[in-house]
């Protein structure tokens, strides 16, 4: 069984949305969230042929994102540019359009550059 797939524009976590305007956002206001890969397991508990298995997964996984994904050139509030963040075609495309910030839970907001 697949999941259904919502219509474009589809919000990612975080607070962006299309409310109207005088809709106030928490935290710094609407923001376009930034995700990431968590995967934990311990080998005593799985085992090293269910660990063999779990790294290769994690490989693959980790390797598809990246190929599916670029090197995100984005500035902090302070104009500073940060490294080591990645962003999808539409994605950037959906955020130059908007021009909705990017941003981490809490109060940080990142532009594109």
């Amino acid at each position: 069984m697949t999941a259904p797939i919502a219509p474009w524009p589809r919000p990612a976590g975080g607070t962006y949305c299309d409310h109207d305007a005088g809709y106030e956002h928490p935290d710094g206001g609407a923001y376009f969230d930034a995700g990431r890969l968590a995967v934990r397991w311990l080998e005593d508990e799985v085992g090293a042929d269910t660990h063999q298995i779990l790294l290769q997964q994690t490989r693959a996984v980790r390797s598809v994102l990246t190929a599916a994904t670029r090197p995100a050139r984005i500035k902090d509030q302070n104009g500073r540019r940060l490294t080591g963040y990645r962003i999808g075609p539409a994605a950037q495309a959906m955020v130059e359009a908007t021009g909705v910030l990017l941003g981490r839970p809490g109060w940080q907001r990142f532009q594109l550059v």
